[in-house]
Parts: C-alpha cells; sequence; structure tokens
C-alpha cells in the first residue's frame, strides 16, 4: 500500500472535482474482481471520458497500449513521488513525446494540465490522432525492438553459437531452436534495417 503510486494518487486527488478514479478492491488470486467491482471500467466504455489517466502500478501499465489506441487523451503519469522508485517502460514508451502524443504529468501539476487541456481542446485532438498514428506502427515496433536487442546482444558475442552447445545449460534448462523458414533476401534485410533506423531515430528526438 505504502509504495503504490497509483494509492497515493488516489489519496491525494480522489476529492477533487476534476477526477473520477477510484481503487479497484483487486485481489491478484481472484480475477473475477473485473465482474463484481462497480468501480471498474470496461473497455468499450472508455470513450466515454475526454481524458484518460495512466498510473504506473508495481511495474509498467499494461492498459496504455489500449488507451494510446482509444479517442481520449492520455495523461501520463511521469513522477510517481515514491522515494528511490524507477519506472518501468516497454520498448515503444520511447517515442512518446510530450504534447505531441500524450500529456505528460506529475503528481503536482495534473490538475493544472486538465485545466489546461481543457482550454487547448484541437491541440488535444491533435494529441489523440498523433497517438492513434503512432500505435499504428507498433507491429513494427515491436520487430525493430527485437531487433535491435539481438543485433546489440550478438555484437557482445565472442563466439557463434552453435546447437551442439546446449547441453552446457544442463538438464534442467529448456532451450528452444527456432528454425528460419526462409531468410529474407539482402534487399528486404536492407529495407527492414532502413525502417528501423528511421523509427530509432524518430523516437530519439
Amino acid at each position: 500500500y505504502s509504495g503504490s503510486p497509483r494509492k497515493r494518487f488516489l489519496d491525494r486527488w480522489s476529492g477533487d472535482n476534476l477526477f473520477n478514479i477510484a481503487f479497484l478492491d483487486d485481489d491478484l488470486l481472484n480475477a473475477t474482481v473485473v465482474n463484481t467491482d462497480p468501480s471498474f471500467v470496461a473497455l468499450d466504455q472508455w470513450p466515454s471520458w475526454r481524458y484518460m489517466l495512466d498510473l504506473p502500478g508495481n511495474g509498467y501499465s499494461g492498459s496504455l497500449k489500449q488507451k494510446l489506441t482509444s479517442s481520449s487523451a492520455v495523461l501520463l503519469l511521469t513522477n510517481n513521488n515514491v522515494s528511490g522508485a524507477s519506472p518501468v517502460y516497454e520498448h515503444y514508451h520511447a517515442g512518446l513525446q510530450d504534447s505531441v502524443h500524450v500529456l505528460k504529468v506529475t503528481m503536482s501539476n495534473v490538475a493544472d494540465k486538465i485545466r489546461w487541456a481543457r482550454e487547448h481542446d484541437d491541440e488535444v485532438k491533435n494529441m489523440v490522432l498523433n497517438a492513434n498514428r503512432y500505435m499504428s506502427n507498433f507491429g513494427m515496433n515491436t520487430y525493430c525492438y527485437i531487433w535491435h536487442l539481438i543485433e546489440q546482444f550478438a555484437g557482445l558475442l565472442g563466439y557463434k553459437p552453435q546447437h551442439s552447445q546446449t547441453p552446457a545449460f544442463g538438464t534442467r534448462s529448456s532451450v528452444r531452436v527456432i528454425r528460419v523458414h526462409r531468410r529474407p533476401l539482402k534487399r528486404e534485410a536492407a529495407a527492414f534495417k532502413e525502417r528501423c533506423r528511421g523509427l530509432l531515430q524518430d523516437a530519439s528526438q
């Protein structure tokens, strides 16, 4: 409880009429909470809100992907006000830009940001469109992330992995070999890398 950013946010802002927030009576061993808790908001009801908060839990926010594809603007909490805590990111977070795809907020300025959003409706609508466009490349971003991860890892290896080396992991380890059905043509591989580098460059700006 004491380290939960979501609960801290609720304690700070639940009495403010700018927000419609509640903390689910969650039970990690009982998945039916979504059917029984009246505070749970189903996915098909999200468009009823013009703005949606995205608050980190004990890890990354698993619902951010869906929020970025919705018709609502996303207010992304970037400072959870927990001493020593570091945010947890997914690979696509790197390209999310403040006031372009999301409206980044902190525990202290979120009310001011909502008032700003109400006074700048056109800018907020553009953020929603930009977020939707950004997420339309989610699949490609994922492929590029995997490619970049493997490429960086391969550069650290001082040997060429061989299938005959797998017994060295021990009998309790599970090693899966995925066979390549068709290797890409050189021009296909070059086009893929070029597109990925472009996405990485865009994300770094």
